[in-house]
Protein backbone atom coordinates (compact mmCIF):
# COMPACT_ATOMS: atom_id res chain seq x y z
CA UNK A 1 0.00 0.00 0.00
CA UNK A 2 1.45 3.60 -0.98
CA UNK A 3 2.61 5.59 1.59
CA UNK A 4 -0.31 7.96 2.76
CA UNK A 5 -2.76 6.19 1.05
CA UNK A 6 -5.43 5.57 3.88
CA UNK A 7 -6.89 2.11 4.02
CA UNK A 8 -10.84 1.95 2.89
CA UNK A 9 -13.33 0.76 5.42
CA UNK A 10 -15.16 -2.00 4.18
CA UNK A 11 -18.20 -1.14 2.71
CA UNK A 12 -21.64 -2.49 2.46
CA UNK A 13 -20.72 -5.04 0.07
CA UNK A 14 -18.23 -6.25 1.32
CA UNK A 15 -20.71 -7.06 4.23
CA UNK A 16 -23.11 -8.28 2.22
CA UNK A 17 -20.73 -11.02 0.66
CA UNK A 18 -19.39 -12.23 4.22
CA UNK A 19 -23.48 -12.70 5.43
CA UNK A 20 -24.17 -14.96 1.89
CA UNK A 21 -20.80 -16.91 2.78
CA UNK A 22 -22.51 -17.41 6.84
CA UNK A 23 -25.57 -18.28 4.96
CA UNK A 24 -24.31 -20.60 2.73
CA UNK A 25 -22.28 -22.48 5.46
CA UNK A 26 -25.16 -22.46 8.21
CA UNK A 27 -25.81 -26.05 9.11
CA UNK A 28 -28.16 -27.24 11.51
CA UNK A 29 -27.38 -26.29 15.31
CA UNK A 30 -29.03 -26.07 18.59
CA UNK A 31 -31.26 -23.13 17.43
CA UNK A 32 -34.38 -23.53 15.78
CA UNK A 33 -35.23 -21.75 13.12
CA UNK A 34 -38.99 -20.58 12.91
CA UNK A 35 -38.89 -17.87 10.67
CA UNK A 36 -40.34 -17.87 7.04
CA UNK A 37 -37.46 -15.86 5.32
CA UNK A 38 -34.32 -17.80 4.57
CA UNK A 39 -31.36 -17.19 6.57
CA UNK A 40 -29.57 -15.59 3.45
CA UNK A 41 -32.40 -13.21 3.51
CA UNK A 42 -31.90 -11.97 7.30
CA UNK A 43 -28.47 -11.64 7.23
CA UNK A 44 -28.38 -9.55 4.62
CA UNK A 45 -31.29 -7.50 5.16
CA UNK A 46 -29.94 -6.93 8.83
CA UNK A 47 -26.60 -5.60 6.90
CA UNK A 48 -28.71 -2.95 4.84
CA UNK A 49 -30.35 -2.03 8.12
CA UNK A 50 -27.25 -1.17 10.25
CA UNK A 51 -25.21 0.41 7.68
CA UNK A 52 -28.10 2.86 7.07
CA UNK A 53 -26.74 5.27 8.93
CA UNK A 54 -23.87 5.41 6.21
CA UNK A 55 -25.77 4.78 3.18
CA UNK A 56 -28.82 7.30 3.69
CA UNK A 57 -31.19 4.48 2.95
CA UNK A 58 -34.43 4.39 4.60
CA UNK A 59 -36.58 1.47 6.26
CA UNK A 60 -39.07 1.90 3.35
CA UNK A 61 -36.30 2.03 0.91
CA UNK A 62 -34.81 -0.99 2.51
CA UNK A 63 -37.81 -2.90 1.68
CA UNK A 64 -38.43 -2.07 -1.48
CA UNK A 65 -35.02 -3.18 -2.27
CA UNK A 66 -35.93 -6.37 -0.48
CA UNK A 67 -38.50 -7.31 -3.07
CA UNK A 68 -36.42 -6.80 -5.92
CA UNK A 69 -33.32 -8.70 -4.26
CA UNK A 70 -35.16 -11.70 -3.35
CA UNK A 71 -38.27 -11.70 -5.62
CA UNK A 72 -40.70 -11.63 -2.55
CA UNK A 73 -44.37 -10.71 -3.23
CA UNK A 74 -44.50 -8.61 0.66
CA UNK A 75 -41.34 -7.04 2.34
CA UNK A 76 -40.64 -7.45 5.97
CA UNK A 77 -41.56 -5.49 8.25
CA UNK A 78 -39.77 -2.06 9.37
CA UNK A 79 -39.91 -4.26 13.03
CA UNK A 80 -38.83 -7.61 11.54
CA UNK A 81 -35.51 -5.46 10.09
CA UNK A 82 -34.84 -3.51 13.07
CA UNK A 83 -35.31 -7.09 15.19
CA UNK A 84 -33.27 -9.00 12.94
CA UNK A 85 -30.26 -6.00 12.76
CA UNK A 86 -30.47 -6.73 17.21
CA UNK A 87 -29.98 -10.29 16.79
CA UNK A 88 -27.51 -10.31 14.24
CA UNK A 89 -25.21 -7.68 15.73
CA UNK A 90 -26.03 -8.51 19.06
CA UNK A 91 -25.36 -12.64 19.27
CA UNK A 92 -23.90 -13.26 15.68
CA UNK A 93 -26.71 -15.05 14.47
CA UNK A 94 -30.15 -14.55 13.01
CA UNK A 95 -31.76 -17.86 14.45
CA UNK A 96 -33.93 -18.22 17.02
CA UNK A 97 -32.56 -19.50 20.41
CA UNK A 98 -34.45 -23.15 21.52
CA UNK A 99 -37.16 -22.30 23.67
CA UNK A 100 -36.98 -23.76 27.36
CA UNK A 101 -39.99 -25.61 29.53
CA UNK A 102 -40.84 -28.80 29.54
CA UNK A 103 -41.98 -30.97 25.96
CA UNK A 104 -45.80 -31.36 25.62
CA UNK A 105 -47.37 -34.77 27.32
CA UNK A 106 -51.15 -34.29 25.18
CA UNK A 107 -50.77 -36.63 23.14
CA UNK A 108 -49.26 -39.53 25.66
CA UNK A 109 -51.37 -38.81 27.80
CA UNK A 110 -54.75 -38.65 25.67
CA UNK A 111 -53.31 -42.07 24.16
CA UNK A 112 -53.10 -43.42 27.32
CA UNK A 113 -56.80 -42.09 28.31
CA UNK A 114 -57.68 -43.75 24.98
CA UNK A 115 -56.71 -47.23 25.88
CA UNK A 116 -58.24 -47.06 29.49
CA UNK A 117 -61.93 -45.73 28.02
CA UNK A 118 -61.31 -48.63 25.05
CA UNK A 119 -60.37 -51.78 28.09
CA UNK A 120 -62.78 -50.00 30.69
CA UNK A 121 -65.14 -48.22 30.03
CA UNK A 122 -67.41 -48.66 32.53
CA UNK A 123 -64.64 -46.98 34.94
CA UNK A 124 -66.12 -43.64 36.08
CA UNK A 125 -63.82 -40.35 35.59
CA UNK A 126 -62.02 -40.59 39.41
CA UNK A 127 -60.95 -43.87 39.15
CA UNK A 128 -59.38 -43.79 35.83
CA UNK A 129 -57.89 -40.12 37.05
CA UNK A 130 -56.23 -42.03 39.83
CA UNK A 131 -55.08 -45.16 37.35
CA UNK A 132 -53.51 -43.32 35.52
CA UNK A 133 -52.28 -40.24 37.60
CA UNK A 134 -53.87 -37.56 35.50
CA UNK A 135 -55.90 -34.88 36.67
CA UNK A 136 -59.85 -34.84 36.66
CA UNK A 137 -59.98 -31.66 34.47
CA UNK A 138 -57.17 -33.52 31.77
CA UNK A 139 -59.17 -36.26 31.13
CA UNK A 140 -62.34 -34.56 30.56
CA UNK A 141 -60.68 -32.41 28.67
CA UNK A 142 -59.39 -35.30 26.56
CA UNK A 143 -62.63 -37.30 26.59
CA UNK A 144 -64.63 -34.29 25.62
CA UNK A 145 -62.26 -32.70 22.73
CA UNK A 146 -59.93 -35.58 21.79
CA UNK A 147 -62.46 -38.94 21.82
CA UNK A 148 -65.49 -37.73 19.67
CA UNK A 149 -66.82 -35.34 22.38
CA UNK A 150 -67.01 -38.07 24.63
CA UNK A 151 -70.54 -39.03 23.49
CA UNK A 152 -69.12 -42.85 23.02
CA UNK A 153 -67.60 -42.67 26.38
CA UNK A 154 -70.89 -41.88 27.97
CA UNK A 155 -72.58 -44.32 25.91
CA UNK A 156 -70.58 -47.02 26.86
CA UNK A 157 -70.70 -45.97 30.39
CA UNK A 158 -74.42 -45.44 30.64
CA UNK A 159 -74.67 -49.13 28.88
CA UNK A 160 -72.60 -50.33 32.11
CA UNK A 161 -74.68 -48.73 34.52
CA UNK A 162 -77.93 -49.86 32.92
CA UNK A 163 -76.80 -53.93 32.78
CA UNK A 164 -78.12 -54.66 36.34
CA UNK A 165 -81.73 -53.31 35.66
CA UNK A 166 -81.81 -55.41 32.62
CA UNK A 167 -80.60 -58.33 34.33
CA UNK A 168 -82.45 -57.72 37.43
CA UNK A 169 -84.03 -61.77 39.04
CA UNK A 170 -82.72 -64.66 40.09
CA UNK A 171 -79.53 -65.80 38.36
CA UNK A 172 -81.26 -68.83 37.09
CA UNK A 173 -84.28 -66.55 35.59
CA UNK A 174 -81.61 -64.58 33.24
CA UNK A 175 -80.18 -68.05 32.24
CA UNK A 176 -83.36 -69.51 31.40
CA UNK A 177 -85.48 -68.42 28.02
CA UNK A 178 -89.32 -68.04 28.04
CA UNK A 179 -90.84 -71.65 27.06
CA UNK A 180 -93.89 -71.17 27.72
CA UNK A 181 -96.38 -71.92 24.39
CA UNK A 182 -97.57 -68.62 22.44
CA UNK A 183 -101.42 -69.06 23.34
CA UNK A 184 -101.24 -70.36 26.85
CA UNK A 185 -101.91 -66.71 28.47
CA UNK A 186 -105.22 -66.46 25.92
CA UNK A 187 -106.38 -69.89 27.23
CA UNK A 188 -105.24 -68.80 30.74
CA UNK A 189 -107.76 -66.33 30.73
CA UNK A 190 -110.61 -68.06 28.90
CA UNK A 191 -110.97 -70.74 31.89
CA UNK A 192 -110.63 -68.60 33.65
CA UNK A 193 -113.82 -66.56 32.81
CA UNK A 194 -115.80 -70.19 32.04
CA UNK A 195 -115.13 -71.00 36.08
CA UNK A 196 -116.37 -67.43 36.71
CA UNK A 197 -119.58 -68.50 35.24
CA UNK A 198 -120.21 -71.79 36.40
CA UNK A 199 -119.79 -70.15 40.13
CA UNK A 200 -120.89 -66.70 40.09
CA UNK A 201 -123.61 -66.82 37.43
CA UNK A 202 -126.09 -69.38 36.84
CA UNK A 203 -126.22 -70.40 33.74
CA UNK A 204 -129.85 -70.49 31.53
CA UNK A 205 -131.36 -73.60 29.89
CA UNK A 206 -132.87 -72.57 26.27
Amino acid sequence: MPRGAKMQPRGAKGKEEAAEEEAGAANATAAVDTSAYSVEERLVASVWVHERRHTGDTLAGLRTRFVARFGREAAPTKASLLKWERKTFATGSVRDLPRCGRASTRRATCAAVAESVRRYPGKSTRQRSAELGVPRSTMKDHIKKDLQGGGEVRQQEDQQRRLPVLYSGSPQSRLEPNTAAPGAAADDVGDGGGAGDAEGTPRLDA
